[in-house]
């Protein structure tokens, strides 16, 4: 099955951007999972200095939950019920076929819980061979988005519009071949080209490149991730601007993850410890 719009450059973006620190604060991430409901407790903590003079909050949480069959209901999953550490909301739910009753249908709902506004609903339809389509839709704004990926041999092609741009909507595509990953995405009325590549050097050994033009000018990097051993992984990337960040991930034990992150730039150094526990 073809991959989403948005997962076009994943190959050659995770490389770039997973598990890279976002805040370069200090975080703890504990699961709890309730195998008799299938249901996941997350809680995440960012241990933050304290703030305002000491009278400040220094920890803030986040508390999320995933619950597949609420209250017995087959074919509905509660994906994520969220209460962050700036007090907002988040509900995302799926419905999947054996609750609608059509082959290679599923639907969604997004909500703060707040405003009505902010509500959205989505299907997705995967009855067509190598081919996904995506709507989704604000009823009380009437706002949408619409998407198609299908796929052709060792290609994807993509596009993607809402109502404000569907007269120039971004179009992607994809190709992997012989341990080559390339993407290329077309955004912004055609006005913004991003591409990514990626390519596995060694069994432990991964390099990706990423090039942009549009917007404030052209920008750029590349990234590498080395797997040492099979309990620690180091990767290390530079952009365009010299800035160069680092993450360290070691996993102690199966669900036991410290990360260490690092970056310099702009000539200040920053860095952030992760721990997460499943």
């Amino acid at each position: 099955m073809p991959v989403k719009f948005d997962d076009l450059s994943k190959v050659g973006k995770g490389i770039l951007t997973d598990d890279y620190s976002k805040s370069y604060g200090h975080e703890f991430k504990a699961k709890q999972k309730v195998d008799s409901l299938g249901a996941v407790f997350t809680t995440t903590v960012a241990i933050d200095a304290k703030k305002d003079g000491g009278k400040g909050v220094s920890t803030p949480a986040t508390v999320s939950l995933k619950l597949p069959k609420p209250f017995g209901v087959s074919g509905v999953t509660i994906d994520k019920l969220e209460y962050s550490k700036s007090g907002d909301w988040k509900l995302e739910a799926a419905f999947d076929k054996s609750l609608l009753k059509a082959d290679g249908l599923a639907m969604d709902l997004k909500s703060d819980l707040v405003d009505t506004n902010k509500i959205s609903t989505g299907a997705t339809f995967t009855g067509i061979k190598d081919t996904q389509l995506k709507f989704e839709t604000k009823p009380f704004t009437q706002a949408f988005t619409f998407e198609c990926t299908r796929t052709q041999g060792p290609a994807t092609l993509g596009l993607k519009c809402t109502e404000k741009n569907y007269a120039k909507p971004d179009i992607g595509l994809r190709v992997t071949h012989s341990g080559l990953f390339a993407s290329l995405v077309v955004s912004d009325a055609f006005k913004t080209f991003e591409a990514h590549a990626h390519y596995k050097l060694t069994d432990s050994l991964d390099l990706a490149v990423t090039a942009k033009q549009g917007g404030k000018g052209p920008t750029g990097g590349a990234g590498v991730a080395f797997k040492m051993d099979a309990n620690t992984t180091i990767k290390a990337k530079v952009d365009m601007a010299g800035n160069v960040e680092t993450i360290t991930k070691y996993s102690a034990s199966k669900g036991v993850n410290f990360l260490l992150a690092g970056k310099f730039a702009g000539g200040q150094l920053g860095y952030g410890l992760a721990v997460n526990i499943e």
